[in-house]
């Protein structure tokens, strides 16, 4: 039976450490002054002078990875506040059907219920600003574990584009200033308008859907689930690692008073 196989770092300054290893199951701990800098993990390839991050399974990294629950519960509730657009759009419909003669009572409808369309499209921009800051936040604070669809969810997250009404309110109220003769030309304006915004409101529906579906997914494999590449560590915790025998180095940048332990599991 092999002895237990582990190598240990005491209060170690930035540099690079190499270690011979018999190959299996190790388990790495690392704490330090981060100052910037990272602990990587490498394996010397074939020409046995090029050496290559290796793959980890965190365990407990810190607060490195942090809960997804409020992220989720943002995203909740931005989908849940999502807008109606059908008595808005009917009521632009209406003044586009009344040719070269909309009538002051059609306008005075579309205003009346885009002012209700507006104050629900503040809501559902407020949180989804809210989602985008704290989504933002949660991708940046476990960037460090490279899951499994990081770069899917912050394409999502980029993709989440808030729709702008200025053009169509600004159209609406030229319809509300021309009183008993508004004009076909001014409802032609705030037509072309509409359809711009309504487009918007959709695309980030759609998103939001995307977003959500994919982030759930995301946060399912943090910190566990699938085998991570972990080229930047900066946070104290514990990791698991299949090593093939061989050389590998653990390289430390940046930081001072480094303490690690890297530790073959025995097998049960």
């Amino acid at each position: 039976m092999r002895a237990q196989e582990a190598f240990n770092l005491s209060n170690k300054a930035a540099g690079t450490y190499p270690y011979s290893v018999q190959g299996g199951r190790y388990m790495l701990s690392a704490h330090a002054a981060w100052a910037g800098g990272s602990l990587t993990l490498k394996q010397a390839l074939p020409d046995g002078s090029t050496f290559f991050p290796l793959y980890l399974k965190p365990v407990a990294w810190g607060a490195t990875a942090p809960a997804s629950t409020a992220s989720a519960a943002d995203l909740a509730t931005a989908i849940s506040d999502e807008v109606t657009t059908t008595t808005v759009a009917a009521n632009v419909g209406t003044l586009v059907s009344d040719g070269a003669s909309p009538t002051q009572a059609h306008v005075t409808t579309l205003n009346s219920n885009w002012g209700t369309l507006k104050t629900a499209i503040d809501t559902w921009v407020t949180a989804t600003n809210t989602f985008l800051t704290v989504g933002k936040a949660y991708m940046a604070a476990v960037a460090g574990f490279n899951v499994s669809g990081t770069e899917i969810v912050n394409a999502d997250i980029a993709s989440l584009v808030i729709p702008d009404y200025t053009a169509f309110a600004a159209a609406v109220g030229v319809l509300v200033a021309d009183g008993a003769s508004p004009t076909q030309a001014h409802v032609t304006t705030a037509n072309a308008a509409w359809g711009i915004l309504l487009t918007a409101i959709n695309l980030l529906k759609t998103n939001l859907g995307t977003t959500s579906t994919d982030f759930t997914t995301f946060a399912a494999l943090v910190p566990g689930g699938a085998l991570q590449q972990i080229p930047n560590l900066a946070a104290n915790g514990v990791g698991v690692a299949y090593l093939p025998p061989g050389l590998i180095e653990l390289v430390f940048t940046s930081g001072s008073a480094l303490y690690a332990s890297l530790a073959r599991i025995p097998l049960e």
